[in-house]
């Protein structure tokens, strides 16, 4: 009789512990996708550029503007190399006095991938942006920025006051 009672306390223990261990399982967050840097190294054309300023604190939305770029060549392009390193470069134009296009460097930066996030380190300045990949396959690039700034240019906000910017950009691939 005792060794039934023990196997009926080690058959619930087993029970309860895998219930446990079941749940504690589904709340685990999913893993963050990976970023397929095959698919990202390129030259990407800027389509839209979204920005959502919102208060802090209070998280209020105060403005959102969206900006479709139809232009062609595109203001700026970004380039991912295999090397770890991207930049964000204008687009071509032609030298005076000649036919000859060129392209300027507006930004160098180094980048490492984790998960969906490619953390972009400037190089002349050190400073550090992390970039939320929302999309990425062979012809598209969405990514998520958000940081806290004081604006620019009045869009009839207080220019002393720091605002949470959220930045949504959709790129297309260029193919040469």
């Amino acid at each position: 009789m005792k060794s039934l009672a023990y196997c009926l306390i080690a058959i619930l223990a087993i029970g309860v512990a895998a219930c446990k261990k079941s749940s504690a399982a589904a709340d685990d967050p999913a893993p963050a996708p990976l970023v397929d840097l095959t698919q990202l190294v390129g030259r990407w054309q800027i389509k839209k550029d979204e920005i959502r300023v919102y208060s802090i604190p209070g998280n209020n939305l105060l403005k959102d503007t969206v900006f479709k770029i139809s232009s062609t060549p595109p203001p700026y392009y970004l380039l991912y190399t295999t090397t770890g390193m991207a930049y964000q470069l204008s687009a071509p134009y032609a030298v005076p006095g000649t036919t000859r296009l060129v392209t300027d460097t507006l930004t160098a930066s180094a980048y490492t991938v984790s998960g969906s996030t490619i953390t972009l380190t400037d190089v002349s300045s050190g400073i550090v942006q992390n970039v939320t990949i929302q999309a990425l396959n062979a012809i598209t690039l969405q990514n998520l920025t958000i940081f806290n700034a004081t604006p620019d240019y009045g869009w009839n906000l207080n220019l002393s006051t720091t605002y949470q910017y959220n930045n949504y950009e959709t790129y297309t691939k260029v193919v040469n």
